[in-house]
Order: C-alpha cells, then structure tokens, then sequence
C-alpha cells in the first residue's frame, strides 16, 4: 500500500516547495516562521511588527494560495476546471 502512496507524496512534496517559492518574501517568510519555526501568531507578530490577527490573515490567504498552486500543479493536463 505504502508503495503506492510514497511517489504521490514525493511528487506532493516537490509541487509544494514550487509553490512555495513562487510567494512573496513576506509569505515564504511567515510560513517559515508558523511552519519550520513552529512560532505562534502572536509570536510572529511580534518579531515582524504585525498583529496577530494581521498574521493569522495573510497565512489564511497564503494557504489558500498554496492549495490553489498544488492543485493546478497536480491536476491531470486536459482537466479544464
């Protein structure tokens, strides 16, 4: 079953890091911050100056940028959706 399931998580993966660099240095900096650096909201706020409430939007609009970047990355070609 694994064997399945790893070459689609690979490929994933590799889709995802693409995305990633396609976001602003502001987003690839927070998600680096709540992601890599497992920092809170509030923490992150405070090192960049920001709201909580600031961070937890653009990480809201910046995940959504992402499921949007993989989608279109992983969706078969022909599939006009």
């Amino acid at each position: 079953m694994w064997a399945e399931v790893s070459p689609r998580l690979d490929i994933e993966t590799v889709v995802l890091d693409e995305c990633v660099l396609k976001l602003s240095d502001r987003q690839q900096t927070l998600v680096r911050l709540r992601y890599s650096e497992e920092l809170t909201s509030g923490e992150i706020a405070e090192r960049l100056s920001l709201t909580a409430a600031n961070v937890r939007k653009i990480l809201d609009r910046t995940r959504d940028a992402l499921r949007r970047c993989v989608e279109a990355n992983l969706r078969p070609t022909g599939d006009a959706r």
